[in-house]
């Protein structure tokens, strides 16, 4: 009898907590709409709700409303009833995606708060570079090539895109036709020689662009322009040169016409081969040394723009602005060349508009200044949105090339960049890496047990902020702070503060430093290649760091702070003089240190998450007191009083001790790795007990004989 009635109290509390009921009034006809719905059904099942014929406890409804903006939706919710009023598919995929991680973080469907969401940004597009035909090469990229083929990583990576609300993805190398086409005048051009090698190819390709557009995603390919495949160059004969273009010396004008008519019969056949794929994208002045702004134009015109005109079918293009106006010479850009090139965009007809005019922020270090300071090439003047354009927008390029061993995540800087630079003349932005392939996870260590197969995985944080602020500025923190506590537990919410914290140390790291390309910078190692013999990157030196500008004008050099204090010259409000910064840089350890105390690493995966913390607090420590020796030791050039070198060598022995404690915590979470940013030898692997050397230099050179 006890246990009849055991039985009976326990179906009774089941029925009391029984999951509740649905029943979803829509149809998908359309592929995404399809993929938004499966997202939906099983984030239902997820939360226990159960699908019914009659009677349901919620009523979801989906009603597409042409007064909404592209890609917008708007969430209505009641006791027993959900309607998702949505602009266009990919409104419908963000709204169901809105409600699934809802769901994820446990709050019922009937206590959904009402909303209206719209994109900021139209475009949202990841820039990823492929390990094949590589515009860098090395170890680094070249490890990535079997992950970087494997479609269940592009689905992983596809699924987050479309969570993050990025709406683009863009493929960049070389040149992409030759696995994917063979050109039809031109068939010994492709570099896949057997037919079997190709088709295996082509799969992989359309079932890659099949999948983003399931997604809501579209795809892009961009190359370099006058780059030829292989197999072009052993048929003609043409020098093995990685830059092979039109003013080589051996090129000669019929050559010139040949590989014209190849370039611009590869762009329009493969359009036609891939209807899933959305356009092109050409980078005007690469490959072009020897070229003027007039030729370089008109070779892109003739080529690029030419196949995409000529194509079966409509196409998007980027248009990646000239970022040098001479020969071999990054800064050398002048009006006139944006003159010329804003005219020849605004003549381009017969490609779907407007034209994507991508212009790289702060050249390769937009985790910067939020300030637009310069481009690739230097500085640029309001050429091409003065008058606003009316064929073109603006798409900013976001690179990343100052964090890859460690995590990051800053709202406010994102929210505040887009603050600044929303016109209406942009349309969005590119967020990636030159340098770096999110693919293949090769800094965790593998005895380590984590929850993430890929790079990707490992950096969530960075693409959850970029791509849903973007979509949407206003996002709060909650959205983030709980993404912290879906994945760790209550207990490690706080870490979306910590992120906050340190996340400021490379932005303060690259706005101090005069950024320009690619390896002049290298935050998360404070590297460079400037101002070192044969352009070696290493640690930034103090007779560099005294040498060289900041980047940001509020910014005082420490050259100009001496130079100041000593003739008692004021600084006007609002600058930041080498002091303050120190300050603001132990500030940011000292509180990302205190965020993270008693925080138990429970398992590897939060070992790496608070790690990356206390790294980035270590690097925060060395660079005030690495500021305030070098700042000690020229005032003691520059008047000669040993106080002051005194104070240099105490500082930087301060700094070489929180260096030491960055090896500590680094070592134990990151292997020595392949980091294409540092090429003193491109089978070199990195870490940062490497530079324990050059930390020690620094005081031995204050210190003097």
């Amino acid at each position: 009898m006890k246990t009849l009635l055991k039985l009976l109290l326990f179906f009774g509390i089941v029925s009391l907590v029984a999951a509740e009921s649905y029943q979803l009034s829509f149809a998908p006809e359309t592929p995404v709409q399809e993929y938004a719905i499966g997202r939906l059904t099983q984030a239902l099942a997820a939360a226990d709700y159960t699908p019914t014929g009659a009677e349901p406890d919620c009523l979801i409804s989906v009603e597409f409303d042409g007064g909404l903006a592209a890609e917008g939706y708007g969430l209505e919710v009641s006791a027993d009833a959900m309607t998702l009023s949505v602009a266009d598919d990919r409104g419908l995929l963000y709204g169901v995606l809105d409600v699934a991680e809802s769901l994820a973080h446990g709050v019922p469907l009937s206590q959904l708060a009402g909303k209206s969401s719209a994109p900021a940004n139209g475009f949202r597009a990841i820039k990823f570079n492929l390990p094949w035909r590589s515009y860098r090469f090395g170890p680094a990229l070249a490890q990535h090539m079997e992950t970087a083929r494997d479609l269940v990583f592009w689905e992983r990576f596809l699924d987050m895109m479309a969570e993050n609300r990025f709406n683009a993805l863009t493929l960049w190398n070389l040149h992409p036709f030759s696995y994917m086409i063979r050109a039809e005048n031109f068939p010994f051009a492709c570099d896949l020689k057997t037919d079997a090698e190709l088709a295996d190819w082509q799969s992989f390709y359309r079932q890659l662009f099949q999948m983003a557009a399931d997604r809501g995603i579209d795809t892009y390919v961009v190359n370099w322009n006058i780059f030829v495949p292989d197999g072009f160059v052993e048929h003609y004969d043409l020098p093995r040169d990685r830059n092979v273009h039109r003013w080589n010396e051996s090129v000669s004008p019929e050559m010139d016409a040949l590989i014209r008519q190849y370039t611009r019969e590869s762009v329009s056949q493969t359009l036609n081969e891939y209807p899933n794929l959305t356009g092109i994208g050409l980078s005007l002045g690469e490959a072009m040394n020897g070229m003027n702004e007039h030729q370089r134009q008109e070779w892109v015109l003739d080529t690029i723009v030419r196949g995409v005109q000529e194509a079966d079918r409509p196409a998007r293009l980027i248009h990646r602005v000239p970022f040098s106006g001479g020969d071999r010479n990054f800064g050398d850009m002048d009006k006139g060349t944006e003159i010329l090139t804003r005219q020849a965009l605004e003549g381009i007809t017969g490609v779907e508009g407007p034209i994507l005019v991508e212009v790289k922020f702060n050249w390769s270090h937009a985790h910067s200044t939020p300030d637009l300071v310069k481009v690739h090439g230097g500085f640029i003047s309001d050429t091409y949105w003065n008058p606003p354009p009316d064929d073109y927008e603006l798409i900013w390029m976001a690179r990343n090339e100052d964090f890859f061993f460690l995590r990051w995540g800053q709202a406010d800087f994102i929210r505040e960049h887009i603050r600044r630079n929303r016109h209406p003349y942009v349309g969005g932005y590119f967020v990636g890496s030159e340098m770096y392939i999110p693919a293949l996870d090769y800094f965790t260590r593998p005895e380590r047990q984590v929850d993430w197969d890929y790079a990707f995985e490992r950096q969530w944080l960075f693409y959850q902020m970029w791509g849903r602020l973007l979509y949407d500025p206003t996002t709060p923190d909650e959205v983030f702070v709980r993404s912290f506590a879906r994945r760790y537990g209550d207990d490690y919410a706080q870490l979306f503060d910590a992120y906050a914290v340190v996340s400021q140390v490379p932005l303060l790291i690259c706005s101090n430093w005069d950024v320009t390309n690619d390896r002049s910078i290298y935050a998360e190692m404070f590297m460079s290649n400037r101002r070192q013999p044969e352009r070696r990157a290493t640690l930034i030196s103090v007779q560099n760091l005294i040498a060289d500008r900041p980047l940001d004008p509020r910014f005082v050099s420490i050259r100009d702070y001496v130079a100041a204090s000593i003739s008692r010259r004021p600084f006007d409000t609002g600058r930041v003089i080498p002091p303050a910064l120190a300050d603001e840089f132990e500030s940011l350890g000292h509180r990302a240190l205190r965020l993270i105390l008693g925080l138990d690493p429970a398992n590897d995966s939060l070992a790496y998450e608070i790690g990356d913390v206390r790294a980035w607090s270590r690097l925060a420590l060395y660079m005030a007191d690495k500021i305030r020796g070098a700042t000690a030791f020229h005032f003691f050039e520059e008047t000669g009083e040993a106080v002051y070198q005194q104070q240099a060598v105490a500082h930087l022995t301060a700094a070489r001790e929180h260096w030491i404690e960055l090896v500590a915590v680094t070592t134990d979470l990151y292997p020595e790795a392949y980091c294409q940013i540092l090429p003193n030898g491109l089978e070199e692997t990195w870490h940062w007990s490497r530079l324990l050397p050059a930390v020690q230099a620094d005081i031995d050179f204050v210190a003097g004989p």
